[in-house]
């Protein structure tokens, strides 16, 4: 039986399966990522009533002219202004403690 020759040198990849997965430009890889992050209960029904806009935009959409982008974006994760998140619960209809069970209201 005549066995195979081990391969040559110049037979084998010269880049390791690790730089094949990676893209030129930033070394992440090219693909979708396979594990989305979830998105935060708040964000998902604002973006599910109002569309995906701006902070600016939801602001006036919620009727908070008043209200800077950065006061709106911590609000809606749980940490701004009391009346802010009370306005954004009675936008989506929801109680604000269950919103943000861990923020006094």
């Amino acid at each position: 039986m005549a066995e195979s020759p081990l391969p040559q040198s110049a037979d084998l990849p010269i880049k390791s399966k690790e730089r094949q997965k990676r893209s030129p430009a930033g070394g992440l890889p090219s693909g979708p990522r396979e594990v989305s992050r979830a998105v935060p209960l708040v964000k998902r029904l604002l973006e599910e009533r109002f569309g995906k806009t701006t902070l600016r935009g939801l602001s006036e959409k919620l009727g908070l002219d008043d209200v800077t982008p950065q006061l709106l974006s911590s609000s809606i994760a749980g940490n701004g202004a009391k009346r802010v998140r009370l306005a954004i619960a009675q936008a989506l209809g929801e109680d604000a403690d269950v919103l943000w069970p861990m923020a006094r209201h």
